[in-house]
């Protein structure tokens, strides 16, 4: 296959193209017979509408790297092409935002570790288009915006995770902290997206490492009883139970289960989610719910001193409560409530 004569490519692509022809012609050859049905037309496609951005905005700031960055993402898109997961037949189109968006905003970084970071973004993006309700584009417009000012991938990827627990993935949270736990202050500032008059980096990480529900731009907020958040579907409709779910806390940690799996409850100010754990239980000890908490048949919810009644939670069929949260089901539904003390926006 020739990657001139055909296509109209110009700039540092073009020219560092020609200048090794023979290796990335190879390069092509080798991918072919690991996967027969690379198309080259698709190839030649990608290299003329999703590599340029890229590769222009790396010679702009460091044109020595561009051999470097370009045989890179060849060899990925390759893999990525014959994979079907890019181009014609793709069945991951969302990785095109890694070579439209992402990387373009960051070129600086893609010249010291080209390898590193767009294996990782690719990754990242693909995974994190499988979860169900997020908003993957918003994630993807954060960090162009901070991309500039990162100083090295590793806060990049940091930043990353931070912002996709933000965006409603709660069992990001604890990995999420310990990554905000290695940044410096400013870039902490940068992942929670603080603003003039929020708490300070320092003051928000203690306070949400004590307090699930607890976010900056809801520190003035009134604490108050109140559904946090709902998760499960029924397994015809694409959700998780086959039939009305039990719920339990076992060594702490809430789960919910029917005949067929279980899964982990994950619940935070930014969001919900459940996470399939397995066909069992998981091992350790259910821990009791704490003395003062309940449901009444009327669907009171009781939390010491607060109680407040959700009629939808009338005739509750299961409680269980972990230190900071309540989970509740009823008989006829496949949905679990979640209820906390938690700020209330105003």
């Amino acid at each position: 296959m020739s990657l001139h004569s055909t296509t109209p490519l110009t700039g540092a692509l073009a020219a560092e193209l020609a200048a090794g022809r023979d290796r990335y012609n190879g390069l092509f050859l080798s991918a072919r017979r690991e996967h027969r049905r690379l198309d080259a037309a698709a190839v030649l496609d990608h290299l003329r509408h999703r590599l340029p951005p890229a590769v222009e905005a790396v010679a702009a700031v460091d044109p020595a790297a561009v051999p470097k960055v370009m045989t890179t993402l060849y060899e990925l898109s390759l893999e990525l092409i014959g994979r079907e997961l890019l181009g014609p037949q793709a069945q991951a189109p969302q990785l095109n935002l890694v070579f439209d968006l992402l990387l373009p905003a960051m070129p600086r970084l893609l010249a010291a570790a080209p390898a590193k970071l767009t294996t990782a973004l690719i990754n990242a993006v693909h995974k994190l288009s499988q979860e169900r309700g997020f908003i993957l584009p918003l994630w993807v417009d954060r960090l162009v915006e901070v991309a500039p000012g990162c100083p090295d991938v590793p806060t990049l990827l940091a930043l990353g995770q931070v912002f996709a627990w933000r965006g409603g993935l709660s069992h990001f949270r604890e990995g999420a902290l310990d990554l905000m736990r290695q940044l410096p202050a400013d870039q902490v500032g940068v992942a929670l997206g603080l603003r003039d008059g929020d708490p300070s980096p320092e003051t928000c990480l203690t306070m949400l490492e004590g307090d699930p529900f607890w976010r900056p731009e809801l520190a003035r907020c009134p604490q108050t009883l109140r559904i946090v958040g709902k998760v499960g579907r029924f397994s015809g409709l694409g959700g998780e139970f086959r039939t009305p779910p039990s719920v339990m806390c076992v060594s702490g940690q809430l789960v919910a289960f029917d005949e067929r799996a279980c899964w982990s409850i994950h619940a935070d100010a930014y969001g919900a989610r459940l996470r399939r754990l397995g066909p069992n239980l998981p091992d350790g000890e259910e821990t009791p719910t704490p003395a003062g908490r309940g449901v009444d048949r009327e669907g009171r919810v009781f939390w010491g001193a607060a109680h407040k009644t959700f009629p939808e939670l009338a005739e509750p069929s299961g409680v269980a409560c972990s230190e900071q949260l309540m989970v509740v089901t009823t008989p006829s539904s496949h949905k679990i409530v979640l209820i906390a003390l938690a700020p209330e926006p105003t």
